[in-house]
């Protein structure tokens, strides 16, 4: 008993020091970046992409819909926006693919990434047209709707085999999201929940590919929407993003290993219910 009681505590410092270390480490890059380049205006930014990216990596999705709640409120220029965190969740997901490379279904996400690249265009053409505001009360009424029924649903058990055809539909939806709002994930993290995958499966089908069109993305914005010079989507400082969102990807991780699969899954839905309810105020 002794013994367990220690590794426990051992175990309880070894995550506050992932924590209050990662911490520490983004607050200091904010107020590096802001005092060296305040033309740029990624101070606060910076630290929306931290505490974004280190909620949603307990989850492996989410970032997107999260940062934006924070982002909309200080980056003018949608574009700009979604390109940041384009590259802060791609920082993201390469890390966490690396970390979680043995649980990977590179061949499971296949339909998926099929139906995900052939929507992903008109996604990103609507993301476009699309006013800001509008954009922020269709995706916040979708993920409200989801994440308020699937914390209050009885628990889903697993299902038999599906046509191919269906995860190639999911996955056309996730382009479209994933065009929308670099959100390409949420439509497969649905389909996940209404199969009743449990969290190490989800995340397995789920990073390579949210990773695979989150790349797909950033580089067709740049065919569809060159723009003038200095186009913000190609703004090289907007890759000052990228140590932020690896920063917090550490935190969420050393949290994501101590949690259980129903509390994985309440975390999930908690999150969208929660960005939602933000998006739509």
């Amino acid at each position: 008993m002794a013994a367990e009681l220690l590794r426990a505590a051992m175990r309880r410092d070894a995550l506050l020091a992932v924590l209050g270390c990662n911490t520490l480490a983004a607050v200091l890059y904010a107020g590096a970046v802001a005092a060296l380049w305040p033309a740029f205006g990624l101070g606060m930014p910076i630290l929306a992409v931290f505490m974004a990216a280190a909620v949603s990596s307990i989850a492996g999705f989410a970032f997107s819909p999260i940062a934006a709640v924070m982002l909309v409120h200080l980056v003018d220029d949608p574009v700009r926006m979604v390109s940041m965190m384009l590259i802060a969740s791609i920082t993201i997901q390469t890390y966490s693919v690396r970390h979680l490379w043995r649980d990977l279904d590179w061949r499971g996400g296949l339909p998926f990434l099929l139906g995900g690249l052939a929507t992903l265009p008109f996604g990103l053409l609507l993301l476009m047209q699309i006013s800001g505001r509008g954009h922020a009360l269709l995706l916040g009424t979708v993920l409200v709707v989801y994440g308020g029924w699937m914390l209050w649903r009885p628990p889903a058990a697993p299902r038999g085999a599906v046509p191919g055809w269906v995860e190639v539909l999911v996955g056309a939806a996730s382009g479209v999201c994933g065009g929308l709002a670099g959100f390409p994930g949420g439509p497969v993290v649905v389909w996940c929940g209404l199969r009743g995958v449990g969290r190490v499966a989800a995340r397995g089908l789920t990073q390579p590919f949210i990773l695979l069109m989150q790349i797909a993305a950033l580089l067709l914005l740049q065919v569809l929407d060159p723009g003038p010079e200095a186009r913000p989507g190609t703004d090289p400082a907007l890759l000052l993003v990228m140590a932020p969102a690896l920063f917090g990807t550490l935190c969420g991780l050393a949290l994501y290993e101590r949690l259980s699969d129903r509390q994985f899954a309440r975390m999930v839905n908690a999150m969208l219910l929660l960005a939602g309810a933000a998006m739509l105020m």
